[in-house]
């Protein structure tokens, strides 16, 4: 079981540092803490993790996916072209609603009028979860290169999501946030070809 929620141990049975790498990346690998161990998340998917101590290193994992529940989820709120979720501020208490559907994600507040929503493309929108066990129901959303917000997903008591979205919820908005982006975001990559 290699997807995001599990959680990797060894039998050395003390602190190790914990290291991921992208899937054919030249890059070395990158520690991501120091633990005896360790929960996958949303920031591992696409990756293999491992663990070293010393000069000892475990066999790297196999590529870490999405959890298949949480990622059946997605598939439907990319499919539908809708989603929509409330958030708070992780340093403060204020809390937005995000609307999100095939041409960007609007951010509202309770209050009304033009200036108490941002909107943004999909190709401005970035989102990540952040590192840490203090941290792991945070994360961080780009409405563009100068906005940044860092959020904790408000889902439970919403009847439109299941037990198993809401205890991974802050994995459930990353990856739907992203799959939106790969789906509805402009191709920069074709250099004009079709």
């Amino acid at each position: 079981m290699y997807w995001t929620g599990a959680t990797l141990k060894t039998t050395f049975g003390q602190i190790l540092s914990w290291e991921r790498k992208k899937e054919n990346s030249n890059e070395d690998w990158e520690v991501i803490c120091d633990d005896v161990e360790y929960v996958l998340s949303i920031n591992d998917v696409g990756c293999r993790i491992r663990a070293a101590i010393n000069d000892i290193e475990t066999k790297p994992s196999p590529v870490i996916v999405i959890n298949p529940e949480v990622g059946s989820f997605v598939n439907a709120q990319v499919r539908a072209k809708s989603l929509a979720f409330k958030a708070k501020s992780a340093a403060g208490s204020t809390t937005w609603e995000f609307i999100c559907d095939q041409s960007g994600i609007t951010m509202k507040t309770k209050r009304t009028g033009p200036h108490h929503q941002k909107v943004s493309p999909w190709s401005s929108v970035r989102a990540e979860g952040i590192e840490g066990k203090e941290k792991e129901d945070q994360l961080v959303l780009w409405m563009d290169a100068a906005t940044k917000f860092v959020l904790v997903p408000l889902l439970k008591g919403d009847s439109r999501f299941k037990a198993i979205v809401i205890k991974n919820a802050r994995d459930f908005i990353v990856y739907t946030i992203q799959q939106f982006v790969a789906q509805f975001a402009p191709n920069t990559n074709n250099n004009g070809n079709n």
